[in-house]
């Protein structure tokens, strides 16, 4: 991935170039949003690699809730592996807020 990086990264040191020699208010604006693009890129393309998120992961867009309940939502849950709701348990993440992972409709779930 680092030629990825510094491919994007000689974009945006061109741009900045590209601004500093440009004569017109909406050229400097197209230019300076191509740059802002090019800069959310690379940190999401950083953070599919800290994640390892690559071309083969699935994404699964969770689907409408089937509950009239505002305030339900998805959970994620160990089986335990028996198909016997008793004995899952939510699944606890250290440094998540409340410990636990929900989910709500329409929210991606990105198998590594």
């Amino acid at each position: 991935m680092e030629y990825v990086y510094k491919t994007l990264e000689k974009e945006i040191s061109a741009l900045i170039e590209e601004t500093l020699l440009c004569d017109t208010v909406e050229r400097k604006s197209e230019l300076t949003g191509n740059k802002g693009l090019l800069e959310h890129a690379i940190k999401l393309l950083k953070k599919c690699d800290e994640h390892g998120v690559y071309a083969g992961s699935i994404f699964t867009k969770l689907p409408r809730k089937r509950c009239d309940s505002p305030s339900s939502e998805y959970r994620v849950i160990e089986d335990g592996e028996t198909d016997d709701p008793q004995y899952w348990r939510e699944v606890t993440i250290e440094g998540k807020q409340f410990n636990c992972v929900r989910l709500g409709e329409g929210d991606v779930v990105i198998e590594c």
